[in-house]
């Protein structure tokens, strides 16, 4: 998931912060618009070789999604970032379409340059534990992934 963040989650953070999510409302005084989180989906794709443990239910070269089922979320006025907390939903999708859906608590912080993901849920198959810290000007990326 090191080089998926770096490559897709960067590219779609800005853009949802500049464009999508600066429209709905006016900002409030501190710069900042608040909005329901509901909807809000974070495609991570496949995540690199080793990232999976082998006690996880599906395949390492899965992609995966968060999309937010509730919850709150704020951004920060000239595209200086978003911070989301709530219910997500996190699908894991096998090459041959099978899927592994677990819901939970799931938060989102994120600038132009810099974000964390975490999400710690259950699903049919089990618990699903994802912690993604990336930094993109530094070769400090962090993924941490636990099926339990």
């Amino acid at each position: 998931m090191k080089l998926l963040a770096r490559v897709l989650l960067f590219p779609l953070l800005a853009a949802a912060v500049m464009l999508g999510l600066s429209v709905p409302a006016a900002f409030a005084s501190n710069g900042a618009q608040h909005f329901n989180a509901a909807g809000l989906d974070f495609p991570l794709g496949p995540a690199p070789a080793g990232t999976i443990p082998a006690t996880c239910p599906f395949a390492a070269d899965s992609s995966a999604d968060l999309t937010f089922l509730s919850g709150n979320a704020v951004a920060y006025q000239g595209g200086n970032g978003i911070n989301a907390e709530g219910t997500g939903q996190f699908t894991v999708t096998e090459t041959d379409g099978t899927a592994f859906v677990y819901v939970g608590h799931a938060h989102v912080w994120a600038n132009l340059t810099n974000f964390t993901l975490s999400f710690k849920g259950s699903g049919a198959d089990g618990n699903l534990s994802v912690h993604i810290v990336g930094n993109k000007p530094h070769p400090n990326q962090l993924a941490n992934v636990t099926c339990s």
